[in-house]
């Protein structure tokens, strides 16, 4: 009978015992379950926030890339860097984009309505090219800023003018005289691509009164001294034909050479067919071409 009893006892000890950790292990695995979650949750929220922060970083390059322009005190200072000549089509923007100085779209706006002459000049480079998507093209918006800077004496915005009128773009009609004129402005001031383009319009005998090969080639001179490629390959083909100039070969040769080391494409052609077949020195050939 005792035997019996003890035999209950343990049985009921043992459902008991058998219970107990049934129920840590129901509880063991709850709480593991929680934390698991709350591993979890930390996990994603940490996942969430580095995408938005990543997200963010894009975003903020993007915009800024967008809303900012490189290097537009460089274009001022020599406005070579930024606009084309005459003879050719309007040269790629991201030439003049170039550098580590950088601007705001929104302070350029706002420092162009206050008028710095600058700035109105710079806005409006970016409406004639339209080289920014915050600022839609708009060539006759540019012409209006590029007025009121040349108002203020802005060499690069009375050559800027020069050319909008010599090809009749954002102004009611082509107007070489008128174009002249702009560029005589800017020449005035030293201003190497308005001394250019006044050469080309000599050249031409087009806004000027006659034909001037002379008078051309002294305005490219200019222009060449200051490191024009464009005026320094004139220049260059001038002395090479004695046209507006006394034929001089090795003068010719010279300026061939300061454009060529620009990069001027022409110049590199006609130095490498001029040591080719003039002075027989092929190896120089193969270098320029």
């Amino acid at each position: 009978m005792e035997d019996t009893e003890n035999m209950k006892s343990s049985f009921e000890e043992a459902k008991e015992s058998q219970g107990f950790r049934a129920k840590m292990k129901a509880s063991l695995r709850w709480v593991g379950r929680r934390v698991a979650e709350r591993i979890l949750f930390w996990i994603l929220a940490a996942g969430a926030t580095l995408v938005i922060s990543v997200s963010v970083t894009l975003y903020e390059r993007w915009t800024t890339a967008g809303s900012t322009i490189e290097n537009l005190d460089l274009i001022d200072e020599t406005g070579e860097k930024g606009f084309a000549v005459v003879e050719k089509p309007f040269q790629e923007v991201k030439r003049a984009f170039t550098g580590k100085q950088r601007i705001s779209i929104h302070a350029l706006r706002a420092n162009a309505a206050q008028g710095f002459k600058r700035s109105q000049y710079q806005l409006g480079l970016l409406y004639f090219t339209g080289s920014d998507h915050r600022v839609a093209r708009n060539q006759k918006k540019a012409v209006d800023w590029w007025e009121k800077s040349a108002a203020q004496g802005y060499a690069a915005a009375q050559n800027a003018l020069g050319f909008a009128y010599w090809k009749g773009e954002g102004v009611e009609e082509e107007d070489r005289k008128e174009a002249v004129a702009r560029y005589e402005l800017a020449a005035e001031q030293d201003f190497s691509l308005a001394q250019y383009n006044l050469g080309v319009a000599y050249w031409k005998g087009e806004g000027v009164g006659k034909q001037d090969f002379s008078e051309a080639v002294r305005l490219w001179r200019l222009a060449a001294k200051q490191g024009l490629p464009e005026a320094q390959y004139d220049l260059a083909e001038a002395l090479w034909k004695g046209k507006g100039a006394e034929k001089n070969l090795k003068s010719a040769v010279k300026w061939y050479e300061k454009a060529a080391d620009k990069g001027h494409l022409q110049a590199l052609f006609r130095l490498g067919k001029l040591y080719l077949e003039v002075e027989k020195e092929p190896q120089k050939a193969i270098r320029q071409l």
